[in-house]
């Protein structure tokens, strides 16, 4: 399955990590390179810096051929508002 995660704190590396482990494809969002750099150093994912709430960051990450999105930002607002747009673009996802 193609699964983006939204937020690279505690949670979304976790789930990463897990999620890779299971076999799917993950994607991370986050604005912070260096916890980028540290989470593909550890797992086989693609990552992506940039504000996940934002349309082109979605976009680059292929939120129109993923089948989940998982928001995991340390902040509900943003949290929602990522959901809300990728579901603007990608009806499909859950």
């Amino acid at each position: 399955m193609n699964i983006i995660i939204a937020g690279g704190g505690k949670v979304g590396v976790s789930l990463a990590r897990q999620l890779t482990a299971e076999g799917h494809d993950i994607t991370l969002i986050d604005s912070d390179d260096r916890v980028l750099e540290e989470s593909k150093k550890r797992m086989d994912i693609l990552s992506i810096h940039g504000n996940c709430a934002s349309m082109p960051t979605l976009l680059q990450a292929g939120v129109r051929d993923a089948q989940l999105l998982i928001a995991a930002t340390s902040e509900d607002e943003v949290n929602l508002l990522c959901c809300t747009t990728a579901h603007g673009i990608n009806p499909q996802i859950h």
